[in-house]
Order: C-alpha cells, then structure tokens, then sequence
C-alpha cells in the first residue's frame, strides 16, 4: 500500500557530468540547491545568483541579459558603467539590480562588488552546459520617479523601472504589482533566443520555488505560483530548434513539495520556508533526475571531505 504520490520526474533531463560549468539564478530556493551543486562541481564550475537572491521573473531577466551583455566578446567588454546605485536610508550604497548582499559603506565599493560578481557570472556562462533559473513570485516592484534628496540622479535608472530589491526603501517609492503570463513570456522568449545563439548547446531548466508568500496573503500567494507555473509551461513547451543540441524543461520542485511532501514537517517553524530535510529531498530528486553515475559518485566523495572539513570536535 503507498501512502503518498511520487512526483514523476519529465523525461527531458538535463545531462550533468563532472565537466559540467553551471549558472543558477532565482530565489532563495535556487541559492539552497544552487549551493549543493556548487559543492558538488566545485566553485570554478558553477555560480550561484551573482546578483544576489532574486525573486521575479523581470528582475532575474534583467540580471541574466546583462550577464549576456558582451558575452560572446568578453576580451574588449567594457565593465557596466551605469549601475543603478543609490546611497539608501540606512547610510549604506545599494544597487537596484543586487540583493544587500553587494550592499557597501562607499559607493566605489558597492561598485566594485557587483563588477567582480558579473565578471565571474561572464567566465561560468561563457562556459556553460547548464542553466537554472527558479522564479519565487509574480509580483514585483518598480521605482517611481525619484524625488529623494539622497538618490545620485547619475545612476538613476528609467521611470518604473523594476527593481530586485527594496533596500527597505519608503513604500512610496514604488508601486507594487503583479506580472502577468503574457509578459512573462514576452520578456523570456527573446531572452531564450539570444541564449540559444550564443550557446547553441546550453541546457535551460526552470523551477518555481515552493515557498509561500504569506505577506500577500495565501490566496494571492497561489495565485502567482500558478502564473509563473503557466509561464513555464509556455516557454518550455517550445523547445530549442532542431539545429541546437540545447534544451529547454522545467524541475517539478514546486510540485514536489506540495504533492509528495504535503505535511508541516517538512517546513520550517515559520511554516513557509521548506525546511533542510526538504530542500535534500528535493536534491536528491534533481540528482537522480540529471546527475550522470560518474557525477553521482564525485558527489559523494566531494561530499565526504566537505563534512570533513566542517567536522569540529567538541572536546
């Protein structure tokens, strides 16, 4: 007798050998797994949200065209030169783009932070086998035009433009809504394209994340997983071309969560974030989906020696 349903994973999986290089970029579900594949490739294979944590498929698309900006020639690339930064009301320099974690008490090194974060973002997509973008909601944020004394108008990027984070900024510098499919998929479509010319063999994965967004309350939370699950389906629903050894497909993360592991314990006290015993459930189900044996057993041994070198005695 089985108690649970299993998920089926798609048939369309993506190939990962230890030779892969990889991107992830999307919400805080993306950074737990993202770092599990980081572990097990290694540093120099695979890079994780170098923008920081971002939640909107608009935010996400802005990060990975300006990663594509100038990729295909990176020898005479110009460093990002208007980088919407802005000193916040907290003292510290900020970028529209990045999450606080490229947050600085100058605005050179606020700059500078978020320029070694591309460079390195450049070096792992130039090489890259695989990409994963997670989408975490629907809604987003964009800046009204600017009437803050503090706010250097050098940097100031176009009216209502969409922002990866806050900052904690006045609710009144922005306005809050939601994207629908349709331009979801206007902004991705394009974006997939200019991907699939540049790295005709790179493989594209998308997941939703399965965190709840209790702050616009439950109903509306559902509601903008379901588009962004639409978007997915309409953008992995037409694959790369007959020409290109790519491939477009979607993770069943989301899926996973709500239909294999439908109780509370598998969330953390907040009973919104799912908890570790989750995400290496959900792990264990990406490697099985795409990890090849020769990774699956360089995993392991990784493995073995990072909770070696973690170990500490208490004594």
């Amino acid at each position: 007798m089985d108690f649970r349903t299993i998920v089926p994973l798609p048939p369309d999986a993506p190939v990962i050998t230890p030779a892969t290089h990889a991107l992830v970029l999307g919400s805080c579900f993306a950074e737990h797994v993202g770092e599990r594949l980081q572990m097990a490739l290694g540093p120099e294979q695979c890079c994780v949200n170098p923008f920081g944590v971002l939640y909107n498929p608009m935010s996400i698309a802005q990060a990975l065209e300006i990663i594509l900006d100038g990729l295909d020639n990176l020898e005479t690339q110009a460093p990002r030169s208007n980088l919407p930064i802005f000193l916040g009301r907290d003292g510290l320099w900020h970028s529209w783009l990045h999450s606080t974690h490229y947050s600085a008490p100058t605005r050179e090194e606020c700059i500078a932070r978020c320029r070694t974060a591309l460079d390195e973002a450049r070096r792992i997509l130039d090489r890259a086998d695989l990409l994963i973008i997670t989408f975490g909601t629907s809604r987003c944020y964009l800046l009204n035009p600017s009437t803050e004394p503090n706010t250097d108008s050098a940097d100031e990027p176009s009216d209502h433009f969409v922002v990866a984070n806050c900052h904690k900024e006045l609710a009144t510098r922005f306005t809050e809504r939601d994207c629908t499919i349709d331009e979801i998929v206007a902004t991705w479509r394009p974006l997939l394209a200019k991907l699939q010319r540049l790295r005709p063999t790179l493989q594209v994965i998308f997941t939703v994340s399965p965190y709840r967004y209790h702050k616009y309350g439950y109903h509306a939370s559902q509601l903008a997983k379901a588009r962004l699950l639409l978007a997915v389906e309409e953008l992995t629903n037409n694959t790369a071309s007959p020409q290109s050894e790519g491939m477009r497909g979607a993770f069943p993360a989301y899926e996973i969560v709500l239909d294999e592991l439908r109780d509370y314990r598998f969330y953390k006290p907040d009973m919104l974030h799912p908890s570790e015993q989750a995400v290496d459930y959900i792990w264990e189900r990406f490697r099985e989906w795409a990890f090849t044996p020769e990774m699956e057993a360089l995993y392991h041994q990784r493995l073995k020696t990072h909770k070696a070198l973690n170990h500490y005695a208490n004594h």
